[in-house]
């Protein structure tokens, strides 16, 4: 009698991806998926940029920076042989901007309430700062004195704005690709008459 024994095996096939090409923005975090199948099961490892191998199925970088950007393979392979599938990086980001206007004259009345707005965008998330006439900074979420307050998007508050308030306020918002500034020339007029009890200009609010 001769039996005849059969071992079937299939080289690896991957996956197709969507795309090949994966764009993230600076800092955020993306993920690579390498799927496949064959017979025995497939061994998935990543060939980086830098030259290096990581044994992975999925490829992680938890916060992308410009040395994540170049081409990923994929290497899927078993005994009958082997597949792979190249994406390629890339990284981007934006400068911040800042909404409202650049700069700005105002004018205030003692004992009213001044909001000043700093709104920022761009990628990574900018960092947000006021420089007040002292020279000194301030924080979103941090208070001064007990009469300046920066919430957490950006607005500066001024508690019962006083004669000594006046001068130049600055918004910095910065990221890891550039800056931006917007200015606030704030005085004071002891003669101003405000209607209805409140002012609006572009970006400044009274109470």
């Amino acid at each position: 009698m001769v039996v005849t024994l059969a071992v079937l095996t299939q080289p690896p096939k991957i996956t197709a991806p969507a795309s090949k090409d994966v764009s993230v923005y600076l800092g955020r975090p993306v993920s690579l998926d390498c799927v496949a199948g064959g017979r025995p099961k497939a061994q998935i490892s990543w060939l980086l940029p830098d030259r290096t191998f990581v044994p992975n199925g999925t490829l992680m970088i938890p916060a992308a920076n410009f040395s994540s950007k170049g081409d990923y393979k994929c290497i899927a392979s078993n005994a009958a042989g082997a597949d792979t599938v190249t994406y390629r990086v890339h990284v981007a980001a934006l400068p911040p901007v800042i909404k409202e206007e650049a700069s700005e004259n105002i004018k205030m009345k003692e004992g009213w309430n001044v909001y000043m707005h700093c709104t920022a965008k761009g990628e990574p998330l900018p960092f947000l700062k006021w420089t007040i006439p002292s020279g000194e900074h301030i924080k979103p979420s941090q208070f001064l004195d007990g009469r300046l307050f920066v919430f957490p998007n950006g607005t500066l508050y001024v508690r019962s704005s006083l004669p000594t308030d006046s001068g130049k306020y600055e918004c910095y918002a910065t990221n890891a690709v550039g800056s931006s500034k917007r200015a606030v020339q704030f005085e004071y007029n002891c003669f101003s008459v405000l209607k209805n009890n409140h002012l609006s200009h572009t970006g400044i609010y009274f109470r």
